[in-house]
Order: structure tokens, then C-alpha cells, then sequence
């Protein structure tokens, strides 16, 4: 029978935010990197907000493998952040596991760059 636990993304070890640094897609910011287990899905939950005085597009990756970027549209998603308005969700519970040898990996980038804070959280399936 699959187990189930509540874990924070990989880059938040305590539940706080993890600042969108990079304004590049070649060297986007981790968010979270799953486990490399073909049998562990981690459903992820992720919400940005938006410090800066205009809104941001926020540009991310989505269960590429660690270490080949992927180039865009290829597992892309573009979200607008609005300015100041509090938590946007931008990934509703999708699932994402490594592939038995290597991780996958969340990450993101915008053009403006360390104004968007990413929170989140992983239901983590144990099917093993």
C-alpha cells in the first residue's frame, strides 16, 4: 500500500520561500529536485508572490533531469505575477519522480530577478 507524507520543497528546509535569483534560462534557480526513486511521485504545490512594483513574468521548468536545462517551450511554464497580490498558485499539484537513476527538477527565472519568493509544499506517494 502506497504511503503518503507532507514535505517541504527540497530548497526550503524549514517551509520558507526560495528567492527567484537567476534572470537567465541558461542557469535558472532550483526549487525543488525530487529523489531519484522511479517509485516516490511528488505532487508539488507552488505559489508565487511578487515584491516588485510592476508585475513579472515568472518563467519555469518543469521535471527536467538535473543538469540539462531544458530549451523553452520544452516543460516551460509562463506565469504573469501580479504586483503585490499576494500568493499566485502556479503549479495546482502536478507530479514529477526521478527515473530510477537521476532527479527531476523544478526551477525558475525571470527578467527582472530577486523580487519573486516561490513557496510550496509536496505530497510525497511512496507506491514501493
Amino acid at each position: 500500500m502506497a504511503t503518503y507524507s507532507k514535505e517541504f520543497l527540497s530548497t526550503s528546509a524549514l517551509g520558507e520561500p526560495t528567492l527567484s535569483t537567476s534572470t537567465t534560462a541558461g542557469s535558472p534557480t532550483p526549487i525543488h529536485l525530487t529523489g531519484t526513486d522511479a517509485d516516490i511521485d511528488d505532487e508539488v504545490w507552488l505559489y508565487c508572490s511578487n515584491s516588485h512594483s510592476a508585475d513579472v513574468e515568472l518563467i519555469l521548468f518543469f521535471g527536467y533531469t538535473n543538469g540539462s536545462v531544458p530549451t523553452a517551450p520544452a516543460s516551460t511554464v509562463y506565469q504573469t505575477i501580479t504586483t503585490k497580490a499576494g500568493m499566485t498558485l502556479v503549479i495546482p499539484g502536478l507530479v514529477i519522480k526521478g527515473n530510477g537513476s537521476t532527479a527531476s527538477v523544478i526551477a525558475a527565472y525571470d527578467a527582472t530577478g530577486s523580487v519573486l519568493n516561490l513557496w510550496g509544499y509536496v505530497n510525497r506517494i511512496d507506491a514501493s
